[in-house]
């Protein structure tokens, strides 16, 4: 148990198992690995500031992550088994490069996710979901009521984005028409997920959406009511950086329209290219913008009528 009078700017792996960590006005970023491994962690930080992870956060099983301001994160968030992640301050977002897993824990404070976000946990706030966000549902032998692919929310959930419906590997339960997998319970909730996929179940049952005045769940019926779907092949991105600018690689797997949007590590966007519609196939852009040295992103969309896909690709420039 360490009490240290330092400001927690990281940029290689910290560990810690208890303690507390803050000096006002000293820097308070992350852009390495954040391992929490056990106890109760608190960085403190200025009134209003806002601890920006461009790295990743990894909370232990029963561990418990506090800070006394807000966080911002633009790389991977995990949590497991009853750890904990509060924000003081009383807000927390995940900007669309980054992803939240709650992995069965806890999230205290005001949640917004633009990113991916993995289920099975509980919101102590409000949470809002963001067009771009790619929410998992996992299907196997829980149905209503599996709280480890549930997430609870104590107030308003904000539903947007797309869901992606996928299969535990084994056999299936026997689903029948009428069964519900329950996704979200909430005190209340606005919006809808815009898009669906692997909504198709693998004996012909459709899953569709429901949403109560406390609750969204899939249930199972032998006609679709989803509002769109998406393609069960993969979209691929990759990005190799050299001397002549940034070499982007995608393989396409429908027909798409398609949009590469460019980030700094801090989520700013710094340019775009619109390629438009292309056929299903492999396509590869070069990218020519000098830029300072570090860690940058790209995320490829591709969509269609019937469906919507993201990928994000990192590069690092070095001088």
């Amino acid at each position: 148990h360490h009490d240290l009078n330092l400001g927690l700017d990281n940029q290689g792996l910290f560990e810690a198992r208890f303690g507390r960590m803050g000096k006002p006005g000293a820097p308070q970023s992350n852009s390495g690995t954040f391992r929490l491994t056990g106890g109760d962690f608190l960085i403190e930080m200025d009134p209003g500031q806002t601890w920006q992870s461009t790295g990743s956060i990894e909370i232990s099983q029963n561990a418990e992550l506090r800070l006394s301001g807000d966080l911002l994160s633009t790389g991977p968030v995990t949590l497991n088994l009853g750890s904990l992640l509060e924000a003081l301050g009383g807000d927390i977002e995940v900007t669309p490069t980054g992803s939240l897993d709650l992995g069965g824990g806890q999230v205290r404070g005001n949640l917004t996710v633009a990113g991916a976000l993995e289920p099975g946990g509980l919101v102590i706030g409000d949470l809002a979901l963001a067009p771009a966000t790619v929410t998992q549902a996992y299907i196997s032998e829980g149905l209503l009521g599996d709280t480890n692919s549930r997430i609870d929310v104590t107030g308003h959930a904000a539903l947007e984005g797309t869901l992606v419906v996928h299969y535990d590997p084994g056999p299936l339960p026997d689903i029948q028409p009428g069964d519900q997998y329950q996704m979200f319970t909430y005190a209340s909730h606005s919006g809808g997920f815009r898009r669906f996929e692997g909504y198709v179940l693998p004996n012909g049952l459709y899953l569709n959406p429901v949403y109560t005045p406390t609750a969204f769940y899939l249930e199972a019926s032998t006609t679709s009511a989803a509002p769109a779907t998406s393609p069960s092949t993969t979209l691929t991105f990759t990005a190799v950086s050299d001397r002549s600018g940034v070499r982007f690689a995608a393989m396409v797997p429908i027909d798409a329209e398609l949009s590469i949007q460019f980030f700094d590590v801090q989520g700013r966007s710094i340019g775009s290219i619109e390629p438009g519609f292309r056929p299903a196939g492999p396509h590869h852009w070069i990218y020519r913008r000098q830029l300072a040295p570090g860690v940058y992103l790209a995320r490829l969309d591709a969509s269609g009528r019937d469906y919507a896909l993201s990928r994000v690709a990192r590069w690092t420039v070095i001088r």
